[in-house]
């Protein structure tokens, strides 16, 4: 996993990223969709400056942390400067550049895509003697790798998170390995507890959720891929349990909690997917909720004009 000579380390990042804790960008030929977090709550949106645009970001969770910001009517194939303000204008990070996707029509010579899969984890869970997740700074060498090559886009399949109650964290505890289960349990209190028949979001699992998935996701990833549109799927750890069966329990398919832990870190973290003209309204998990942008929670598209087209 060492780095070419274009590699760079975010310790060697000049960036400013002020406040900002994660920056998740998705864009297609027209749209740009913008998932961001940040060390401390706003009691107002901050605004995306793109251009000569601008928009306000649209809150995501209870407190203000977690923001998305949406904008439509791009050229395509073009270079955007991107930056964050404050309510009152005051910058709070560094602009960068973003380029949306060539027209679906138009003809290019190359695409370049990363993808990866199982990117979650905690950091020092040990299991007989080793780390039972690569560390996070292992994972983030493998992300500058990735940056080094210059994808036109990334993908990272699921799962990522790994935090699973029923068939992880009770397991585990139950299970005769001492080491696992003292981390694991004080993981449990260092984390906190959900408690399965409250909302996800505004709620005392709000803090349990974020408090877990910054850790795997926010500080994991953090702004590195700013300038890369980013497509993570999610997998079975990502409902927040293993896809296993025993006589005592099934996981799939997914119960109220699980849904509604998925949902709510996909909402937190990382971009739904962009509206297709080509994608059948009748597919699950197509405006779950109601939302004027026509997103997806499960099924997109990535299309690099007529070159590539992923489904």
């Amino acid at each position: 996993l060492s780095l070419s000579p274009e590699g760079v380390s975010a310790a060697e990042d000049p960036w400013e990223r002020g406040p900002v804790k994660h920056l998740l960008p998705l864009c297609n030929h027209d749209t740009i969709l913008v998932k961001a977090s940040f060390r401390e709550p706003f009691d107002e949106a901050p605004v995306l400056h793109l251009g000569d645009r601008s928009v306000a970001g649209i809150r995501m969770d209870g407190s203000g942390r977690f923001f998305r910001f949406h904008c439509a009517a791009l050229t395509a194939d073009t270079e955007y400067e991107l930056a964050i303000h404050d309510d009152s204008g005051g910058r709070l990070c560094d602009a960068w550049p973003l380029r949306t996707m060539p027209r679906p029509d138009a003809a290019v010579d190359h695409f370049r895509l990363a993808v990866y899969t199982c990117a979650g984890g905690l950091e020092n869970v040990p299991l007989r003697g080793s780390d039972l997740w690569i560390p996070i700074a292992q994972r983030q060498r493998m992300f500058e790798r990735i940056l080094s090559f210059q994808p036109h886009a990334v993908v990272g399949v699921g799962d990522q998170v790994y935090w699973d109650q029923i068939t992880g964290v009770y397991k585990y505890v139950k299970m005769d390995i001492p080491d696992l289960r003292e981390s694991i349990e004080a993981q449990w209190d260092r984390f906190g507890r959900f408690e399965r028949n409250l909302p996800m979001l505004g709620s005392a699992n709000e803090t349990v959720l974020t408090r877990v998935v910054d850790e795997q996701l926010a500080e994991l990833y953090g702004v590195r891929f700013r300038s890369v549109p980013t497509i993570l799927t999610q997998d079975d750890h990502d409902y927040f349990e293993n896809d296993e069966a025993t006589d005592e329990f099934i996981a799939f398919p997914p119960d109220a909690f699980m849904m509604r832990a998925a949902r709510a870190t996909q909402r937190l973290y990382f971009p739904e997917f962009l509206p297709d003209a080509n994608r059948p309204a009748g597919l699950g998990a197509t405006d779950a909720a109601p939302d004027p942008y026509r997103l997806g929670e499960a099924y997109g598209t990535l299309r690099y004009g007529k070159l590539f087209e992923g489904l």
